[in-house]
């Protein structure tokens, strides 16, 4: 492990299933590793961990909130689901309204 700016990063392998997360140096940000890890898949370069204690080495998965865009102005991905969900509910609802208007003859 090296550190960079308050930031750990961690040396990773071609073996590893998170290498394609690593620069060419195979080096990759101690905080995305984790989140990644947390959620079982790679994180996309658009997802960005947040650390809430603002502390760059504490990694602990605690600390960290995944959000879009860059970090600070990002949204929260949890708050973009549960928004996302509420719109889907509301498109569902006009829709079934839309249908209704439909079947009655005017």
């Amino acid at each position: 492990m090296k550190e960079k700016k308050g930031y750990v990063y961690v040396r990773l392998y071609p073996d590893d299933p998170y290498f394609s997360m690593a620069c060419k140096s195979r080096y990759v940000l101690e905080h995305r590793l984790v989140m990644a890890k947390h959620l079982g898949r790679c994180l996309y370069p658009w997802e960005e961990p947040h650390h809430k204690n603002l502390k760059r080495s504490d990694n602990r998965i605690e600390n960290l909130e995944l959000r879009v865009i860059k970090h600070g102005r990002g949204a929260v991905v949890g708050d973009l689901l549960s928004e996302l969900d509420v719109v889907k509910e509301e498109n569902e609802a006009l829709r079934q309204t839309l249908r209704t208007k439909e079947a009655v003859p005017a």
